[in-house]
């Protein structure tokens, strides 16, 4: 069942893209879960064409693969790509540590600590969506602050393998480590403090990817074999 969103888009393409996304992403569906056209017409009574557009863009990102027919299926989480985005967002956020002291504002923090006490109401309300995308805003307003948005761009893009990561940490009850980094974020941050910026910035990517054991344990099927069987025609 597609759990729907609510936010403004724009083009229909864009709303059927992120509706599935956000399933993915928040685990609603399983990797190797097969999506049919006409399942997807009776959910968004749309032009098949924006369905399918939304399925190539889905295939670009990782999130879903296709067979010989050009059938559609959940993908597999895979960890070399993980790994690899994880090492490109730590490239960046060092950047980012150093150039956000001189270019901070004290509106800056009201703003940051806005968006984070949204983001804390929605962890706390187990709405893992609404946590993730709040989540994501906060990380792109501080790439707004020095002006990088285009930075913000290209990991968002490349991040909704890690996504499920986080997903998971959440499932395993471990919310309160996520609340606090971010709160230490903004601290840190107060602090004109780049080592502890960056330290607060990674601290709960590296403990997604130190609690990958227990994720395989977990969620088994989402890391199958059947990972190394993915490919795009």
């Amino acid at each position: 069942m597609l759990m729907d969103t609510t936010f403004d888009f724009k083009t229909v393409k864009d709303r059927v893209k992120e509706t599935i996304k956000n399933n993915i992403i928040c685990l609603e569906f399983k990797p190797g879960f097969h999506l049919t056209l006409k399942q997807l017409g009776s959910a968004f009574p749309c032009d098949s064409e924006a369905i399918e557009l939304a399925l190539l863009e889905l295939v670009d990102e990782g999130l879903l693969y296709t067979d010989s027919e050009m059938n559609y299926y959940i993908s597999y989480i895979d960890l070399k790509a993980i790994k690899d985005f994880v090492d490109f967002r730590f490239l960046l956020e060092r950047q980012l540590s150093v150039e956000i002291i001189s270019a901070v504002k004290d509106e800056d923090f009201v703003q940051l600590k806005e968006i984070n006490n949204t983001m804390q109401m929605h962890v706390k309300n187990d709405n893992n969506t609404e946590a993730i995308r709040f989540d994501k805003k906060f990380h792109q307003y501080l790439y707004e602050i020095i002006g990088r948005n285009n930075w913000f761009e290209m990991l968002n893009r490349n991040s909704a393998q890690f996504d499920r990561f986080i997903s998971m940490l959440m499932i395993l009850n471990d919310d309160h480590q996520i609340k606090e980094n971010h709160s230490d974020i903004i601290e840190a941050i107060s602090e004109r403090n780049p080592e502890k910026i960056f330290a607060n910035l990674t601290s709960h990517i590296v403990k997604a990817l130190a609690n990958s054991d227990c994720f395989k344990n977990r969620f088994p099927n989402f890391f199958s074999n059947k990972a190394s069987m993915q490919k795009s025609n």
